[in-house]
């Protein structure tokens, strides 16, 4: 399969692959977070039957849900760099952005714990 760039013309289009791409790393990340936490909370108890310790030893499986949605936004990252790079910049610049507020909220929370 050969990977062919997109040659964009106009701004627009730019733009539109941009928003698209936002869109896209917003949609499915929610979809991937509903889906790793409805597997790791149920996953346990669904093989578990009648003694509940069971359950546990399949907890370290269930996590590996939460490895999978970081596995596919690499993979989308690098499909889409290769083929139409500015979707590939949305989710690349609101995964930045996520990051700088998780930063922010680790600056604060620090803050707040040493000096209260």
């Amino acid at each position: 399969m050969k990977l062919e760039k997109k040659e964009y013309t106009t701004r627009a289009e730019k733009q539109k692959d941009f928003a698209i791409g936002v869109g896209v790393f917003i949609i499915l990340n929610a979809i991937l977070y509903t889906l790793s936490v409805y597997g790791s909370l149920s996953l346990p108890d669904l093989f578990a039957g009648d003694d509940p310790e069971r359950g546990y030893y399949f907890f370290p499986l269930a996590c590996c849900f939460f490895s999978l949605s970081t596995l596919i936004n690499i993979a989308l990252l690098i499909y889409f760099n290769r083929t139409r790079v500015w979707i590939a910049a949305g989710m690349l610049v609101l995964f930045g952005f996520i990051m700088l507020i998780a930063l922010i909220a680790g600056a604060i929370t620090t803050v707040s714990c040493f000096t209260l």
